[in-house]
């Protein structure tokens, strides 16, 4: 799938923002063999043959910073198998939960809650101790389901898009739509975010989680798992209002206290050289002693990141979208397919 431009459907070559259509420039390439090697490093594990990768360009939108795959292609079911069995992969639980949970669980009103990517539905249960909610999810993964209906939590095996398709004509079915840590997998984002949209009542509201990127981390690290074929874009909170702006919505944008600069600066350092891999406080403090310029330029690096963000943003953004008191506005256009 290619983000070509209406005015240029013939010039494989115009590559173009997905959220806004605005022009784009290329900033790498990735090779198939680099992620392959980059994957097995990051969890110290051999990737099977038989999983294959694909090479990417990896581009970014003039007026946001927002960053995009071409071709966005995401990971086979075999990678993902891959990826589910590797140790350190799931994040139990997430500071962005708990702010909604607390939110949630003080509702006293009817509520009928859909959780976009539930996983286990860990979240869904903690939710569903409050009487008031209704809750649902949904999610790619088979187990995943079949673990949440076992387990009292009803879900569904499907995506956003099906699930709009089965509810044809019948919009206004939630109050609050969650999605964390899903927008960033998925090919076409502003058409996801869209679909969530229509499913909800007129006051309802859509919570998503993504990664804030580049993350402090990737300053000077290269994080596979925030690249394709794992992670198809990258967002910035100015991406998150101009789709807003693009879908007629409002929006708001909430992130975790980053930590003090001298704390970033050192967790950035310990990536930068160890990456994942273990290492001792003394250890650790002798590399830092001994590499001073190194140090100074992660810091500087981390500064020109946050001239690029507009702000010292943490590494996850929480966003709220509502719709505005006009409607709800459609994609003009949806991305081409091309075979």
């Amino acid at each position: 799938m290619f983000n070509l431009h209406p005015s240029d459907k013939n010039r494989d070559t115009a590559i173009y923002c997905p959220l806004t259509q605005g022009p784009a420039k290329k900033l790498k390439s990735l090779s198939a063999d680099f992620i392959r090697a980059q994957t097995e490093m990051y969890f110290s594990s051999k990737i099977p043959s038989n999983i294959s990768f694909s090479a990417y360009d990896i581009y970014r939108a003039s007026s946001s910073g927002f960053e995009f795959a071409s071709p966005a292609l995401p990971g086979s079911s075999c990678y993902y198998d891959w990826l589910s069995k590797q140790p350190g992969y799931y994040e139990e639980w997430r500071w962005e939960q708990n702010i909604l949970l607390y939110q949630l669980m003080k509702l006293s009103k009817k509520t009928a809650l859909l959780d976009v990517g539930c996983g286990n539905g860990e979240f869904l249960r903690r939710v569903g101790k409050n009487h008031n909610i209704n809750i649902r999810g949904i999610d790619l993964s088979e187990s995943a389901v079949n673990y949440c209906n076992q387990n009292g939590t009803p879900a569904l095996k499907c995506t956003i898009e099906e699930l709009c398709a089965s509810n044809a004509g019948a919009e206004n079915l939630f109050d609050v739509i969650t999605s964390f840590h899903c927008l960033e997998h998925v090919p076409a984002p502003k058409d996801f975010v869209y679909n969530c949209m229509s499913l909800l009542k007129e006051d309802g509201e859509l919570y998503i989680s993504t990664p804030c990127s580049p993350k402090t981390i990737e300053v000077n690290w290269y994080d596979p798992q925030n690249h394709p074929p794992h992670h198809m874009t990258r967002w910035t909170p100015k991406a998150y209002l101009e789709l807003g702006n693009c879908l007629g919505l409002s929006t708001t944008i909430r992130t975790r206290p980053p930590k003090s600069t001298i704390a970033t600066v050192i967790r950035a350092y310990r990536y930068s050289v160890y990456g994942r891999a273990k290492v001792s406080r003394s250890e650790l403090t002798s590399s830092l002693l001994t590499n001073p310029r190194v140090l100074l330029a992660i810091n500087i690096k981390l500064r020109e990141r946050s001239k690029f963000l507009g702000g010292r943003w943490g590494d996850t953004l929480l966003v709220q979208y509502r719709r505005q008191p006009s409607s709800l506005k459609k994609p003009k256009w949806f991305a081409l397919k091309r075979s």
